[in-house]
């Protein structure tokens, strides 16, 4: 697979590269985003179903996918994207137990080796 960066397909020492995960530098981004009330019928429960299988994620080392309420920084689940895109273990839907407009977002982050931790789009804690 060739991978593209700025609309043009990345090269290195002179080649187009060729390879399962992007050697791209790893960037944290939000994949969906959704504001759930446990009082609204209708926002109660985020369907999670169309973010399930592959080329839902972006296949790079070390990927992370985590469920996230930003205000409180509540984690609500997390996991690994594999080499196909897929963010295994996302559940099939979230339900909030809150009365209050919930923030949630689904995103990817970069994991990285010599740390030990991963990076997000917000709420660095691990």
């Amino acid at each position: 697979m060739f991978w593209r960066r700025n609309g043009k397909i990345i090269k290195m020492e002179g080649k187009f590269v060729r390879c399962n995960e992007c050697p791209c530098d790893c960037e944290p981004y939000v994949i969906a985003e959704y504001t759930t009330n446990g009082s609204d019928p209708a926002r109660k429960t985020w369907d999670l179903t169309p973010y399930q299988g592959p080329h839902k994620a972006k296949v790079r080392k070390g990927a992370r996918w985590r469920l996230i309420e930003t205000g409180a920084c509540l984690g609500y689940g997390s996991g690994t994207v594999n080499s196909k895109g897929e963010m295994v273990g996302l559940p099939d839907h979230f339900t909030t137990g809150y009365s209050y407009d919930g923030h949630m977002i689904l995103e990817e982050g970069c994991y990285d080796e010599k740390t030990g931790k991963t990076t997000w789009t917000c709420c660095n804690s691990d």
